[in-house]
């Protein structure tokens, strides 16, 4: 796995972030950032993130990592990244929870289960006052 990020630039951007939508769009734009979702596969970026929150973070740096593994995996935007944040990423801690309601409100269409929703956008009002939504006889529990 190639985890070869900038980490002072993207410390600087969470230190300074004031809300998730500026974090996400700060990380993003963050070149080594892109490099760790193209060099990475998505399964191998769902485990470090885990090897991550196994243990005890201590330090900025290893917030800044956990939280660059995170958006690296939203940027990848399939059904794995939705499954994600309902169990391995589903985190209550700081802007974790906003990154995932800020994800899933930019979701136009996905398929889940062979049920295929359209406009899920128009909806986000609706998740953001809910604590979990059934699809295809699943709960989906919110942070």
């Amino acid at each position: 796995m190639n985890m070869q990020i900038n980490i002072d630039n993207l410390k600087e951007i969470y230190l300074v972030s004031n809300t998730a939508s500026f974090l996400y769009s700060g990380f993003i734009k963050e070149e080594s950032l892109l490099e760790l979702k193209t060099e990475n596969s998505q399964e191998e970026l769902i485990n470090e993130f885990e090897e991550i929150r196994k243990k005890e973070i201590d330090s900025i740096d290893e917030l800044v990592l956990a939280y660059s593994l995170y958006v690296a995996i939203l940027l990848f935007d399939n059904e794995t990244t939705f499954n994600f944040l309902n169990t391995k990423g589903n985190i209550n801690f700081e802007w974790f929870p906003e990154l995932k309601h800020l994800y899933l409100s930019r979701l136009k269409t996905f398929n889940f289960n062979k049920l295929e929703v359209k406009d899920f956008q128009s909806s986000s009002q609706k998740i953001y006052s809910e604590s979990s939504i059934e699809v295809n006889n699943q709960t989906i529990e919110f942070a």
